[in-house]
């Protein structure tokens, strides 16, 4: 195997991996959307069955605040962005790695990385300002104090 058709064989497995990865964002999005489908699709039938259930295992029940359900979301969404930035972090760091002296792709590389460096950046700013945010919004319409109205735990 000569070095042209195993680098062929490397970008014909990266097009792959990178179709596998597209899809599993796609699934992945879908599974964070279906509950609130679900619910604006009026299924309370179930939603109250399964609150039983749940009640009968012992398990917490209670819908909980607004902004505490916001901050559920915006956690689970952070985390999800983490993941992804995690995958392109392991792509650029794959694609430097198999770039065999090219200097293009080596430059593809370092670009890929700079933008999930750059999507790190703006992941962390978006979880600081969702939390500034919610913070004042609770604060002026509960008229206490409080810090920090993302929820570090699910509630």
């Amino acid at each position: 195997m000569n070095y042209q058709s195993a680098k062929q064989k490397a970008l014909s497995t990266i097009i792959l991996h990178r179709k596998w990865l597209n899809l599993l964002a796609i699934v992945g999005m879908l599974l964070i959307v279906q509950p609130a489908l679900t619910q604006a699709a009026g299924v309370d039938s179930i939603q109250s069955g399964l609150g039983e259930a749940a009640g009968t295992a012992g398990l917490k029940t209670s819908q909980g605040s607004l902004p505490a359900m916001a901050g559920l979301l915006i956690n689970s969404a952070l985390s999800v962005l983490g993941i992804v930035l995690l995958g392109y972090l392991l792509y650029g760091g794959f694609r430097w790695m198999t770039a065999g002296g090219d200097s293009a792709q080596v430059d593809k590389a370092k670009a890929t990385l700079r933008n999930a460096v750059i999507g790190l950046v703006i992941i962390v700013a978006s979880y600081a300002i969702a939390d500034f945010v919610l913070g004042e919004l609770l604060k002026a319409t509960s008229g206490g104090t409080t810090s920090g109205a993302i929820p570090a735990t699910t509630p």
